[in-house]
């Protein structure tokens, strides 16, 4: 009996830190999704307002195709793709699956230390909270490799060391280009317009 117990304690050991880097990862991971929602957000009102600025503009226009005819025409399909991009891409409402995740995910937890302190090492009780936990990770979509880094590297010293210095130097690139990529959704179109309006043709 209390080799089994012993087993169920370290089988609780590794569901509780398997359950704790899940959660985390996955308030990465929707905390990611939340602000890519809310960037994109801000791009189409940003664009809303640059295609309504170019209409008056070519409302007060004299010439018959304006430059502002051809920037309003290109705002326009900026605004268009980036509307349909996001659409796409669901953020928000995988933001809330991730969310709804890492609440249950957090329930188990607490089921598991309960265990631990009551002394109560119920095998039935363990494999029940295992399969929930199972089950969730298949419920929704899984983190990113990065997002996993990302919690690992804010741990405690033993689990900051089981990233490489490989692994940590490739999430700081991935977090270089993804700030890179989100300025030039707001300066490419931008510089494109501004050519078109202010070159003479």
């Amino acid at each position: 009996m209390e080799v089994a117990n012993d087993t169920i304690k370290q089988q609780i050991e590794e569901l509780l830190r398997n359950i704790w880097i899940t959660r985390k990862s996955r308030i990465e991971a929707s905390e990611r999704l939340i602000n890519k929602h809310n960037l994109y957000q801000l791009l189409i009102v940003y664009y809303s307002i640059v295609v309504v600025s170019l209409s008056i503009w070519d409302i007060h226009s004299t010439q018959p195709v304006s430059k502002s005819s051809l920037a309003l025409l290109i705002a326009s399909i900026i605004l268009s793709l980036i509307s349909m991009f996001v659409t796409s891409r669901n953020y928000q409402e995988r933001y809330f699956n991730l969310k709804n995740c890492y609440i249950e995910l957090y329930e188990l937890y607490w089921e598991l230390k309960k265990m631990k302190r009551e002394d109560d090492y119920n095998s039935n009780l363990f494999y029940q909270v295992n399969q929930r936990y199972n089950c969730l990770l298949n419920y929704v979509e899984n983190h990113t490799k990065y997002d996993y880094w990302r919690i690992m590297l804010t741990a405690d010293q033993k689990e900051r060391e089981q990233i490489t210095k490989e692994q940590a130097s490739e999430l700081k690139r991935h977090d270089v280009k993804e700030k890179l990529i989100n300025t030039a959704f707001f300066l490419i179109p931008t510089a494109i317009l501004l050519l078109i309006l202010l070159n003479p043709f």
